[in-house]
């Protein structure tokens, strides 16, 4: 999986991400429930599915080259947690600054706690009229609880038949579940991370050919996912197979270099930056200024956070996990 596009494809499933986001707060900001209908700016769902088939698909790789559980941990924990709380930090600090007459101060310190520790459902705000500061940050604790539960998984994931069980359970508890936001949570989102796990064992059968066939179905896929999406389990298993179509699309390098990775700190920093510019920044104008105005800002602090932290933190990671190779006496 070496010869592949995947940071490309993670950049434009962020971006998707960040233009529904633009389009649900800009009208909930002008109290308006409804959005635009272009294509384009409703496929956040699509995109976070991709985004956990890719994770799957990544650590289940990661973790069968080198199936030390210390060494995973400290792989995943310098990858998604430094530039978390970091974003985490900063939010804080500057709603704090932009909205102080709305703080509810006995929701701030429950704030900190449950975000710190990737809750966020329990207490998404500590502004009055703003729902959540960070909606993006729901999708963490589903990855942090996946990388916890892995190592214990992987004996069960390595195998066919108990593979396709544990999907299969997770599709129906996705479906099935009447509280959806249970239902979206980890044992409902863990067939996705299955699916990744499927392309993982079997990359070496994904041919240039197979890629370019399922990139050229993608518009297709599309079309019928709008049209089956509010059909409930039929609608589940269509975004999970254009999510797996996109993923198979890109893992053949089609590019002749890849985008620096900046798709974590772009997903983690935008959701804020658009809740400051349409409740307090930009109110009451246009769509389009809001829209690029949120992407220039949060690229450029996504850029920022990458070089800043990210990085620095990711090599932090590495050197540990050198260290602990070498005490344990494991060279390879």
């Amino acid at each position: 999986m070496k010869s592949n596009n995947l940071d490309t494809l993670r950049l434009i499933l962020a971006s998707l991400v960040v233009l529904e986001h633009t389009n649900n707060l800009f009208h909930l900001a002008q109290g308006d429930p409804g959005r635009f209908d272009f294509f384009l700016l409703n496929l956040s769902g699509v995109a976070v599915s991709a985004f956990f088939v890719i994770s799957g698909m990544l650590t289940y790789a990661s973790f069968e080259r080198d199936p030390d559980v210390v060494r995973f941990y400290l792989r995943r924990f310098f990858r998604v947690f430094p530039a978390y709380w970091t974003v985490l930090a900063l939010q804080i600090v500057a709603f704090t600054i932009l909205a102080t007459a709305l703080i509810d101060w006995d929701a701030l310190p429950r704030y900190v706690i449950a975000n710190v520790l990737t809750a966020n459902f329990l207490q998404p705000s500590f502004i009055e009229g703003v729902s959540a500061i960070n909606g993006s940050l729901w999708t963490i604790k589903i990855e942090a609880s996946y990388y916890v539960i892995l190592p214990f998984l992987f004996p069960l994931l390595a195998r066919k038949p108990t593979l396709l069980i544990l999907s299969l359970l997770s599709l129906i508890w996705a479906v099935a579940l009447p509280n959806e936001t249970l239902a979206k949570q980890l044992p409902g989102k863990l067939y996705l991370f299955g699916l990744g796990v499927m392309l993982a064992r079997y990359a070496s059968f994904i041919t240039p050919r197979l890629s370019l066939i399922a990139l050229l179905s993608l518009p297709l896929g599309l079309v019928a996912l709008f049209q089956l999406e509010h059909i409930l389990l039929v609608g589940e298993i269509a975004q999970a197979t254009v999510s797996v179509a996109v993923v198979v699309a890109f893992m053949r390098h089609w590019f002749a270099r890849e985008t620096v990775d900046i798709s974590y700190t772009l997903y983690l920093v935008h959701y804020p930056i658009l809740v400051a510019l349409t409740h307090f920044v930009l109110p009451g104008q246009s769509f389009i200024t809001v829209l690029v105005t949120g992407l220039v800002l949060s690229l450029a602090c996504a850029v920022a956070l990458s070089y800043l932290l990210e990085r620095p933190a990711l090599a932090i990671g590495r050197r540990l996990v050198s260290r602990h190779r070498k005490a344990t006496g494991n060279t390879g």
